[in-house]
């Protein structure tokens, strides 16, 4: 990615991992409450449900796709 270049916007069907745990993005909604919706992908915490927000989810950096 180029120094000037955006970081593309994160979407509904994205997967990313935080501390070890894949997630898939079911919701991204500015006006609903909550804002985004995630769901555990992987085995041991699967069907495990996090809720944030936007500004939290921007926070993630893309390499975590």
């Amino acid at each position: 990615m180029r120094a000037n270049s955006k970081p593309k916007p994160w979407v509904v069907g994205d997967a990313l991992v935080v501390n070890g745990t894949r997630w898939r993005i079911e919701q991204i909604d500015p006006q609903a409450q909550p804002q985004v919706v995630m769901r555990a992908l992987s085995t041991t915490n699967h069907g495990m449900q996090w809720n944030t927000d936007i500004n939290t989810l921007k926070k993630i950096p893309r390499e975590a796709a």
